[in-house]
């Protein structure tokens, strides 16, 4: 679609995003609900230590009120490196259990404004597009995870990197590239499952676009120069962190884990079927799902 004939729909759009972000929000922001779990008993206290040691002036890499001491810097999910959630919890006195809501959840707004920005620049319709972006915003990944608070963090990045890694090989300019490489460097830093899952999506993303312009040399050249700069990005960006974690890790129990014990109840090879036929085995209702391991659900 000609760049001049697209509808001028992204104000109004991400107008109407932040009305429909605030109804759904009503619970938290309104009800004085919060949410629960693993996002007030580990995070919060995370978040809330690395917050008030910056603000008092002291070191947040080490928590000395955990066992006889622990390395907050060498753990990702105390979100040290989470730029814009650090900053945020900056902001009062002193962060309150609503106010960590209200971080996590601005999150996912950004996020949903970056998919609205995608598929504006994919020439998609406004309804196409405040349509992904509300999936984005409470659909199935983002709302079964608001407990995980780093994954939410991490998931809120990728629209923008994925953006400006689209932009990065269809401009071949080094400022998209290291856009890129800044957004991506920030998801990955948060080093948990879904940084993985949607490093590999970039990686995958970034190979079809590439082999899709065909195997000239100069277009090799070209989009190589690009993903190298773009890459060393995010590479000066997760070096520290990752350095850190490397260096707690072997005091992990996780290593003590017998394989077979770790790879014990995998997905089946099978169930990736599911990725390009939806609800391929009835998975959206357990009582009729008839693939691999079935017999477990009825037992």
């Amino acid at each position: 679609m000609d760049h001049k004939k697209r509808p001028p729909y992204t104000g109004y759009a991400i107008l109407l995003l932040v009305v429909v972000w605030l109804i759904l929000c009503r619970p938290w922001f309104i009800e004085g609900r919060v949410i629960p779990y693993d996002s007030k008993d580990q995070f919060y206290p995370f978040l809330y230590f690395v917050a008030e040691s910056l603000r008092s002036g002291d070191s947040p890499f080490w928590n000395p009120y955990i066992y006889g001491g622990y390395p907050m810097v060498s753990d990702p999910q105390s979100m040290i490196f989470s730029p814009l959630a650090l900053g945020l919890a900056l902001i009062p006195e002193h962060m309150t259990y609503g106010w960590m809501d209200f971080i996590e959840l601005i999150h996912l707004l950004i996020g949903a404004v970056g998919i609205l920005l995608f598929c504006r620049r994919s020439g998609w319709s406004r309804v196409a597009g405040l349509f992904g972006a509300t999936v984005f915003l409470f659909g199935g990944s983002a709302g079964a995870r608001l407990q995980h608070v780093p994954m939410i963090l991490t998931y809120s990045y990728f629209p923008y990197a994925l953006l400006a890694l689209r932009e990065a090989l269809e401009t071949r300019r080094l400022q998209w590239a290291i856009a890129f490489g800044a957004a991506a460097g920030v998801m990955a830093a948060h080093q948990n499952q879904v940084a993985y899952l949607l490093s590999l999506a970039l990686i995958g993303y970034a190979a079809c676009r590439v082999l899709s312009e065909g195997w000239s040399l100069q277009n090799l050249i070209a989009q190589g120069k690009v993903l190298a700069v773009g890459g060393g990005t995010a590479m000066l960006l997760l070096a520290v962190p990752l350095y850190a974690t490397l260096q707690f890790l072997p005091f992990s129990n996780r290593t003590g884990i017998p394989y077979e014990v770790a790879v014990a109840n995998p997905l089946h090879p099978l169930a990736f079927l599911t990725y390009f036929v939806r609800d391929f085995f009835g998975n959206s209702w357990p009582i009729y799902y008839w693939g691999a391991r079935a017999f477990l659900l009825l037992v």
